[in-house]
């Protein structure tokens, strides 16, 4: 399978997920900064919340269900540096604007029984760990403006 396939298998095991659930952990530096959970079911209900950690102290955010989806996720993104936007975009590609974590030219890593790992080279280089089973994404992976990187551990199970 090339990794174009492999791109298209993980957008299109997202966009046609009946439904969905994880638990994020967000990292900078080998530094836990946030936690979050996200439950989606197909007739467009989406929940997400969770913390960030940061010198000020812990701030916890929800999406707010008054705002339309595209802009509730979208101002999530803002905090959580991107990672609030990538899973719901994959599972709402329609309603969700925005660059996919997979819009970009992907190359394969490596590949196992259980991993698929690739590099996508867009304008933000990202690293990206799938599950080979059920091709949902373990870990997201970028560098970030300040020099660090950020990386979002996903555990899906709904």
């Amino acid at each position: 399978m090339s990794p174009e396939e492999i791109v298209e298998r993980v957008a299109a095991t997202y966009a046609n997920a009946a439904e969905y659930g994880d638990t994020c952990e967000l990292a900078t530096g080998g530094e836990v900064r946030g936690k979050f959970r996200t439950s989606f079911v197909r007739s467009g209900r989406l929940f997400f919340d969770g913390e960030l950690f940061t010198k000020k102290g812990t701030h916890r955010f929800t999406l707010d269900p008054m705002l339309k989806i595209g802009m509730a996720v979208a101002e999530l993104a803002g905090v959580t540096l991107g990672v609030a936007h990538a899973i719901p975009r994959l599972l709402l590609p329609n309603a969700i604007g925005g660059r996919s974590i997979l819009d970009a030219p992907a190359t394969l890593l490596r590949r196992t029984s259980d991993r698929v790992e690739l590099v996508l080279t867009g304008s933000v280089p990202r690293r990206i760990v799938i599950d080979a089973r059920t091709w949902m994404i373990l870990l997201h992976e970028q560098d970030v403006m300040d020099q660090s990187t950020i990386v979002a551990s996903y555990t899906p199970g709904f």
